[in-house]
């Protein structure tokens, strides 16, 4: 009995720290389309394309920027980084090789400002981002790999949820200035984060198992441990 309830326990405090490693919410995927016209998908491209990212309908940060501080990033990094995790600053993420997106006025899209609300406490409303393309960045900016691009909500530069989409970089020395194209490889995040997001829920379905086999089992032991009547005890 014993070695099966320190399972329990263990599984109780392996959910525990699932939970605890959510502090980010990863709110669905962005996609990257035309600035003319949002129905109209930009799968790849150079240094000069221009795109935007568009964000679910209603996507919106916990709360707004004029009530509660709530800022808007965007982000290009590594796709083995965690966007939750990103350690911001005013100029962008400050990690290795993770950089913010700029929009075609060369200017970083970073610290922006949601809708306003009328209160504080209600979701704040994320405008459609601004016209963007990789033509601000050097060619030593970008490196060749998988990236995540996406659009985050930040509270005091911590990341509290966030959009984004996997991209394939590749070196192209026949682009300027950035030599760097650019294909849409759809979000491989998603599914990892879909399961990720649904693991407290899988932890509790696996603690409720081990409870019911524990229960089980003492039952089969108390049996076991139960004298037979015999015609005396009759």
């Amino acid at each position: 009995m014993v070695p099966v309830l320190l399972v329990v326990v263990v599984a109780l405090a392996g959910t525990d720290s699932a939970v605890a490693q959510s502090a980010a919410t990863r709110s669905g995927d962005v996609a990257i389309v035309s600035s003319a016209d949002s129905s109209k998908p930009v799968t790849e491209g150079g240094s000069d394309t221009t795109f935007t990212l568009d964000l679910p309908e209603g996507a919106a940060c916990p709360g707004d920027s004029a009530n509660d501080n709530y800022r808007i990033q965007s982000f290009l990094i590594p796709a083995t980084d965690d966007p939750g995790a990103i350690v911001w600053r005013s100029i962008g993420p400050a990690g290795d090789s993770q950089i913010a997106l700029y929009n075609v006025d060369t200017n970083q899209y970073v610290q922006a400002l949601t809708e306003i609300n009328t209160a504080p406490g209600q979701p704040g409303i994320i405008p459609d981002p601004p016209q963007l393309s990789f033509a601000t960045y050097a060619a030593t900016d970008l490196q060749p790999g998988p990236h995540r691009m996406g659009i985050a909500c930040t509270l005091y530069n911590t990341t509290t949820n966030y959009w984004d989409i996997t991209v394939e970089l590749t070196r192209d020395s026949s682009d300027q200035p950035a030599q760097i194209h650019w294909t849409a490889t759809g979000s491989s995040a998603a599914s990892a984060a879909s399961s990720s997001s649904s693991s407290p829920w899988r932890g509790i379905a696996v603690v409720v198992v081990i409870v019911l086999a524990v229960i089980a089992i003492a039952l089969i032991v108390l049996r076991r441990r139960t004298p037979t009547p015999t015609k005396e005890s009759r």
